[in-house]
């Protein structure tokens, strides 16, 4: 019997590839990706230029935050009720 010789964090990788070699994720592991995605380019911006306040909570239309906050507390939320249907619990 052959052992495998993939580590946990490879595992977890090839569990979001199909028999195929084409990468499926689901919609959970979508919503997170895209979060960090998020988080990623906020860190960057606020690196680079620093962040008011004003532009955190209300960035005009064309600014590089504007609607960050919203948009992600929309995937936040959308993440937590994904994960209280799949454990059958409420909100």
């Amino acid at each position: 019997m052959q052992r495998c010789q993939h580590t946990p964090s490879e595992w977890v990788r090839l569990s979001l590839i199909d028999r195929d070699g084409v990468l499926v994720m689901n919609e959970k592991q979508t919503l997170i990706n895209k979060m960090l995605e998020m988080q990623k380019k906020f860190a960057a911006y606020e690196h680079e230029h620093g962040v008011d306040p004003a532009e955190y909570w209300d960035a005009p239309e064309g600014h590089p935050l504007h609607r960050y906050r919203q948009e992600y507390d929309e995937l936040a939320a959308k993440l937590v009720e994904l994960a209280h249907a799949e454990k059958g619990s409420k909100r």
